[in-house]
């Protein structure tokens, strides 16, 4: 694994000195320090969504594409210190929408575990359970993720202020499962 962040200067329809092409929208910054695939196969990709549900999802691609989407801007920064930060234009599907159709109460779990398909686990707590804004996420400035950013699907988390890590939200990129946690008690 690659650790540490790796950042170019995004300027759109300028050429950057060492670059052999212009740069694409989804040419921001990459923050490397926590997961890294080379590619994830789409034929046998799917993101799961079990645990505390009624209803487990065992979703493809395809069947993540076709449940409507939402468009929000959220910050991007390196985790490794205050290096760089990018305001990213992310698409993608609300949780909420998400446990919805897995038939789950957001309301009644404690937490849900987003595993990347690299074994890396985040905690996204109760309140950003039902906080609109985080989401699974399967665009950036318009276009697929690329490898590079999380491709197929990654968590994008509402936004905090961290004194050491900037200001970003939950990131797991390459989200495969989703495991919902209930409250005890």
């Amino acid at each position: 694994m690659v650790s540490g962040c790796l950042g170019i200067s995004w300027f759109l329809g300028r050429t950057v000195r060492g670059l052999e092409r212009e740069l694409q929208p989804t040419d921001f910054p990459v923050e490397w320090g926590h997961d890294h695939a080379t590619a994830v196969d789409l034929n046998s990709y799917r993101l799961d969504v079990v645990g505390a549900v009624s209803n487990p999802l065992h979703l493809t691609f395809d069947d993540l594409s076709a449940i409507p989407t939402v468009k929000r801007n959220a910050p991007i920064s390196c985790d490794m210190g205050r290096i760089w930060e990018s305001n990213v234009l992310w698409e993608g599907i609300p949780l909420i929408d998400l446990l919805a159709l897995a038939k789950t109460s957001p309301q009644t779990l404690d937490h849900i575990v987003a595993r990347s398909v690299t074994g890396y686990e985040r905690v996204i707590n109760a309140v950003d359970i039902t906080n609109p804004a985080t989401m699974i996420a399967l665009k950036a400035e318009g276009a697929p993720l690329t490898v590079a950013h999380g491709y197929p699907a990654r968590i994008v988390g509402p936004v905090k202020e961290n004194q050491v890590h900037g200001r970003s939200g939950y990131m797991v990129k390459y989200v495969t499962k989703l495991i919902c946690v209930a409250k005890s008690g």
